[in-house]
Formats: C-alpha cells, sequence, structure tokens
C-alpha cells in the first residue's frame, strides 16, 4: 500500500508475551484416549490417539464447539509414523473466551455423519 507507515512505539512500555493456554480433559467418550490441548495466538492443537483403522482415521471429521454453539472445524489434519495419534490444528486462539469446549469427533459412514468420540475440555 502506497503511502507513509508511522507507527509510535513506546520503549517504556511492557511487552507481555502470550502465553499459551492448556486444556484438561474432564470428560472423554469414544475411541480415543491421551487427548492433549494447548491454544495459542494462532489456533488450538489438539493431539490424541485413536483406536481406529487408517482407512477409518483418513475419513475423520474434528471440529470443536463452544458453550454458544459456534463450531470451529478442522481443514486437515496429520496421522504420526505409527498412524495411530492424530494431530490437528483448530481455528481457535488462545485470545477467545471460551472456558469450556466440547470436541467432536466424527466420520462419514453409508452417507451419514457418526459421532465417534466426545471431550469436555476445560481451559486451566
Amino acid at each position: 500500500m502506497d503511502g507513509l507507515w508511522e507507527m509510535p512505539l513506546n520503549p517504556d512500555s511492557e511487552n507481555k508475551a502470550i502465553q499459551p493456554v492448556t486444556y484438561t480433559v474432564t470428560e472423554m467418550n469414544g475411541s480415543i484416549e491421551d487427548l492433549t490441548a494447548t491454544a495459542d495466538a494462532t489456533g488450538l492443537r489438539i493431539a490424541f490417539k485413536c483406536n481406529q483403522d487408517s482407512e477409518t482415521l483418513e475419513k475423520l471429521d474434528i471440529k470443536i464447539v463452544d458453550q454458544a454453539g459456534n463450531e470451529y472445524a478442522s481443514t486437515g489434519f496429520s496421522l504420526d509414523d505409527t498412524a495411530q495419534t492424530v494431530n490437528v490444528i483448530l481455528p481457535y486462539s488462545s485470545f477467545q473466551e471460551e472456558t469450556v469446549l466440547k470436541l467432536v469427533i466424527s466420520i462419514q459412514k453409508n452417507g451419514e455423519m457418526q459421532t465417534i468420540a466426545t471431550a469436555e475440555l476445560t481451559k486451566q
């Protein structure tokens, strides 16, 4: 963009680092285990082990739902080398204020979405 860009900086101001926010699992149902969830400025990073075959894992639909009912869906995920640990980044940052989130993991089977696991995540 053309023009003069001047942004005053105050070297005496206190710059605070943005700390990641950890979520604890308060309830978990279905075929997942070892779930971890941490939000930072760019997204909510979730990792979990899923007791499903590799064909099923490739078709997962992963989202979180906040207390107001807003859904934040993944656009993809990765599997570790053993194809058992799923790593996903969801579009939900540490700047958002919700204290409880619901993780919903589904798969499309016979033309319908079927939930295979859920978890309640609480901000520490």
